[in-house]
């Protein structure tokens, strides 16, 4: 019986040398992968913080522009008004005379 159990044990060990060997090759197969996969991650990652700071300066930018297109409009709008004014002014200077008896 104990010779049974040495020789299990020992089919179990030589078992296990096999699955250690075997796994030792699968990582050493596997690592060059898992390495360029890793390096394309960082690659990303690197380009992600790039187009992050790219948007980040071209939202900067865009809300500048339209901070600067809203006071044109603003100042076109004055000027339109101020425009409407004057010529409703020269108007009535045109049609007074007109609706006076000569």
């Amino acid at each position: 019986m104990v010779q049974g159990l040495q020789a299990e044990q020992k089919r179990t060990n030589e078992h296990l040398d096999s699955l250690e060997t075997k796994v030792d090759q699968r990582v050493r197969e596997t690592r060059p992968i898992w390495e360029a996969v890793q390096a394309q991650l960082e690659e990303m990652n690197e380009r992600l913080r790039n187009a992050e700071a790219e948007l980040k300066e071209a939202r900067a930018e865009m809300t500048s522009g339209f901070r600067a297109v809203e006071r044109k409009i603003g100042i076109l709008s004055k000027n339109l008004i101020d425009m409407t004014a004057d010529i409703r002014e020269l108007q009535d200077r045109i049609e007074k005379p007109e609706s006076q008896p000569s």
